[in-house]
């Protein structure tokens, strides 16, 4: 038994830390010899917590500040030997597992203050028996959290770009002085037998640490979100030059559907009747303009009409194009182009009946909406009123997203929505919209 208590007391660290750095780990890229490097990092990280220790008393320090320092140093250097083991035994940057192992010890640190509170509180005295299932309990409860809240969001076999080094520097540094404060405040509760103390210091620990995950992963969001408005500057720019290239071809392909018509009708009586209907079919598949009072949205309605021919879905517009003539001519080829291409991508797999896109306006007297519906299969989930349908959502959105920020770019809104099997996209405007920025 007291092998047992021996071997509980001087290893939970390094095991504990080490299952929080795979949990975080575990949907890294792993390298080739993946099992021998962490065999290779498990076996030290054991060995040097359990004879730490022992070293410590070998030295036979006698100032116990610097007796507390030294025994608090073998934290940081299984941590040192962890991490090194994480950069062998997966693919990836530096700074990205820094990321990773910072976090991992700040949810390391803070399951087993919480273990050190409940055991003063409430376990005093109680067996090894008793100690551990708490104390798998309570460290089982933050990973699973961990995991969920941030593991499973990121995407398998890739990793993680960390742009802003400081995020993880300020980080590790407030988790340093976390440590060495928590520890010096605990052996000093411990020798003056005060419970309130010890409290404490372990909920100064966990805010402490918590403070670090949030300083970490708000940069990260921060960026992320600066990566993807960049993303949608960038699609709505690009959309000028597609709107001028869509606007060419399609001119020149009016031009030749006009001339053939002319030729075709010279023919009649000439050639085949048959063939001259299979003649005429393939010009009218060509032949699909719209008219609807704008430029811009009569181009991306055509481009997208012979997308819907194709793939054989039915497209309908009632809109009034005049009531857009506030809007960018780009603007409108993105938010539109974006919107048929997403329903075209969501019906073509339907059955026939159900192949259908529309597009139609409900206006008042200051305002404009534009609803476009089609049919779906499958369920959709929501986030801030915006699909979330595909799994790797690094990279989808960013076309409904773009879509939002056009139409709040002219003081107007975008939400979408679901009924019964009808997909939904309202896009308010206010009547005659300007962008915000030109207008003011």
């Amino acid at each position: 038994m007291e092998v047992f208590d021996l071997l509980f007391t001087r290893l939970n660290f390094a095991i504990t830390l080490l299952i929080a750095e795979t949990v975080i780990c575990s949907r890294f890229p792993k390298s080739k010899y993946f099992l021998l490097y962490q065999v290779i990092g498990w076996i030290p990280a054991l060995v040097i917590c359990f004879y730490w220790d022992d070293f410590v008393h070998l030295l036979a320090l006698k100032s116990p500040m610097l007796s507390i320092f030294v025994t608090g140093s073998k934290f940081l250097i299984v941590f040192a030997i962890t991490f090194y083991m994480m950069m062998l035994s997966y693919k990836g940057d530096f700074w990205a597992y820094l990321f990773a192992g910072v976090m991992a010890y700040c949810i390391q640190h803070i399951a087993y203050q919480t273990y050190g509170m409940i055991e003063k509180l409430w376990l005093g005295g109680a067996s090894t028996l008793i100690l551990l299932p708490v104390m798998a309990v309570i460290f089982a409860v933050y990973y699973v959290v961990l995991y969920f809240l941030f593991t499973r969001k990121l995407p398998r076999d890739t990793l993680f770009v960390v742009n802003n080094k400081w995020q993880v520097v300020l980080s590790g540094i407030l988790l340093l002085i976390t440590v060495y404060l928590s520890l010096y405040g605990v052996v000093f509760a411990l020798h003056l037998e005060s419970q309130p103390l010890y409290c404490i210091i372990c909920l100064f620990s966990i805010f402490s640490c918590f403070f670090a995950i949030l300083l970490e992963v708000s940069f990260l969001q921060i960026k992320r979100s600066e990566i993807e408005f960049s993303i949608m500057k960038h699609m709505v720019h690009a959309a000028k030059y597609q709107l001028e290239e869509s606007k060419e071809s399609i001119d020149i392909i009016n031009i030749k559907s006009h001339d053939l018509r002319h030729q075709i009708a010279a023919l009649q009586g000439r050639i085949d009747r048959e063939e001259l209907e299979s003649i005429t079919s393939a010009v009218d598949f060509y032949d699909s303009s719209f008219k609807t009072g704008n430029d811009a949205l009569d181009v991306v309605l055509t481009e997208k009409g012979l997308l819907c021919k194709k793939k054989e879905v039915r497209l309908t517009c009632m809109v009034d194009g005049k009531k857009l003539s506030g809007m960018r001519p780009s603007d409108i080829y993105s938010l539109f182009g974006n919107a048929i291409e997403n329903a075209v991508e969501s019906v073509e797999k339907l059955e026939s009946e159900r192949r259908a896109v529309s597009i139609r306006e409900l206006s008042g007297e200051n305002f404009t909406i534009i609803r476009m519906e089609n049919f779906f299969d499958g369920e959709i989930d929501f986030l801030n009123g915006l699909p979330q349908t595909k799994k790797d959502t690094r990279y989808h959105g960013f076309g409904v997203k773009s879509m939002r920020m056009i139409a709040e770019k002219y003081g107007g809104s975008l939400n979408a929505s679901v009924t019964g099997d009808i997909f939904r996209i309202d896009l308010f405007l206010p009547a005659q919209s300007v962008p915000q920025k030109a207008a003011s």
